[in-house]
């Protein structure tokens, strides 16, 4: 269950929510790294620049996941590990891949080294979509990218494994997503600056 409502509704102590949240955070950071030295494999990998010996076991096992998740699915890749941004509502992010699928369809793809559920990838997956729409406005080559084949772009997350099995994609086509990711981008903006007085608060005292 999670860890801080069980704490307050008196289940566990103090202590042991604080060592369980200690150890939450430990693997959060892990897959954090172990992430984004995949995704650093994946860029080069797009760049056809690889040096497979440079690789540990680890990231190794996560890039064949890819490999074959790309070879059996992937028919062109348009753009990799490309920054997105939305003037229109302040935020900005780096999108993995945008790729013409073996369904005909392009989609806005994120690739995954746990669960995509744990990181909302729904709702980045739906912001990504969104900066390139309004970027596409002024940016005629991502424009034609875009409506290469109608003018449906689907997004997708593809979730890695480690054992070098196919990778698993998820589709998203609720069109609430958006919603909830602005609604969720704010709320992180309002935590955020109610810290940042915290923090200054403290230091005057």
């Amino acid at each position: 269950g999670d860890i801080v409502a069980d704490l307050l509704a008196g289940k566990i102590r103090p202590a042991l929510a604080a060592s369980l949240l200690q150890v939450r955070q430990e693997k959060i950071e892990r897959a954090r790294e172990r992430g984004k030295r995949v995704h650093l494999a994946l860029h080069y990998l797009f760049e056809d620049d690889l040096d497979d010996d440079s690789l540990d076991d680890e990231v190794r096992g996560y890039l064949a996941s890819a490999r074959r998740y790309l070879d059996k699915h992937v028919q062109h890749a348009y753009r990799v590990e490309f920054r997105v941004w939305s003037l229109r509502n302040w935020y900005a992010g780096t999108c993995d891949l945008l790729a013409l699928h073996d369904d005909g369809l392009v989609s806005v793809d994120d690739f995954k080294t746990g669960d995509p559920a744990d990181v909302a990838a729904h709702l980045q997956t739906a912001g990504y979509l969104a900066a390139l729409l309004e970027m596409a406005r002024g940016d005629r080559a991502l424009d034609l990218q875009l409506k290469a084949r109608g003018p449906v772009v689907n997004r997708r997350s593809i979730r890695l494994f480690r054992d070098g099995r196919p990778g698993r994609e998820t589709a998203y086509a609720d069109p609430r997503d958006f919603t909830k990711f602005l609604v969720l981008t704010s709320l992180a903006f309002t935590i955020g600056q109610f810290w940042i007085a915290g923090q200054s608060w403290l230091r005057r005292r």
